[in-house]
């Protein structure tokens, strides 16, 4: 378990493991995992970084690997909590408690976002994700189990909505093969500033500029209004922002190989993907 390894806790009690329905006509269920960092100095405040780790998976007997949608994102999310986590443990940070949630089932009416909102935002928690070891039939390995064994039994009591200052979700961020503007190949498009709190708007760019990560940053869905509103409707961080929560996805868009067997790691731009993850984490910071 990398959560535990970089030194995040459970968010649900002792367990990282969100078990829901996904599809209620086929019994399918899913699983979102979930840490978080706790702030190094007293904090109610929150934020939540999220990125969707399912896939088509086989179809037809082809295989799709989903190394831009979303494994790019996955990794992100992963090297994020890496950082952070590492502030926690050298006691440099952070300022504000940060949960990491990869999601399940984005890809079944982005259900696993629906599924952790609801219990992120309960007032109560739910038997159903109590920490005694016998409620969370879909923990992977030994040692979750036996954490969940040895720990006293807590409860997850959610969080108040206005306590989560900003959701971050990372969709298809690992391309640069529909840049913005041709002539510059570092970019990314962030969608959804304007549902942030005052404050915080315009904190993306003089991250950008102040830290000289050098990103071309688009607010846009490539200049189109109609297009921007259709595409931030079609991740998790929408499920976010109709709770109430101001909420961005930070992506590298569609290409010709979004949902195709062709969507393989060779496609991936490390370098600028390295640069994009900068800009998260200084974002996050600032926020």
């Amino acid at each position: 378990m990398l959560f535990r390894q970089y030194g995040l806790e459970p968010l649900f009690g002792s367990s990282f493991y969100q078990p829901f329905i996904a599809d209620s006509l086929n019994g399918t269920i899913g699983r979102n995992v979930a840490g978080i960092v706790r702030s190094a100095v007293p904090s109610d405040e929150y934020v939540l970084i999220s990125a969707h780790y399912d896939h088509l998976g086989i179809l037809n007997g082809n295989t799709y690997n989903g190394a831009d949608d979303n494994a790019s994102g996955v990794t992100v999310l992963l090297n994020l909590a890496d950082m952070f986590g590492t502030m926690k443990k050298t006691k440099t940070g952070p300022d504000k408690n940060i949960i990491f949630a990869a999601l399940d089932a984005k890809e079944l009416n982005m259900a696993g976002s629906k599924a952790l909102i609801d219990k992120l935002l309960s007032e109560e928690a739910s038997t159903a994700y109590t920490t005694s070891g016998t409620t969370d039939p879909t923990a992977a390995t030994a040692a979750d189990r036996a954490d969940s064994a040895s720990s006293p039994e807590e409860e997850f009591h959610g969080i108040p909505k206005d306590r989560i200052i900003c959701a971050i979700n990372i969709d298809q961020i690992g391309t640069v093969l529909e840049p913005v503007h041709e002539a510059d190949t570092n970019f990314v498009i962030v969608l959804g500033e304007k549902t942030l709190r005052k404050e915080h708007r315009g904190l993306i760019d003089m991250c950008n500029r102040y830290y000289n990560i050098g990103l071309d940053i688009d607010h846009t869905f490539y200049g189109s209004e109609n297009f921007t509103e259709l595409f931030y409707q079609l991740s998790d961080q929408t499920v976010f922002h109709q709770a109430g929560i101001p909420s961005l996805i930070f992506t590298s868009g569609f290409h010709r190989h979004t949902y195709k067997t062709t969507d393989d790691p060779d496609i991936i731009s490390y370098p600028v993907m390295k640069k994009r993850t900068l800009l998260i984490f200084y974002l996050t910071m600032m926020l």
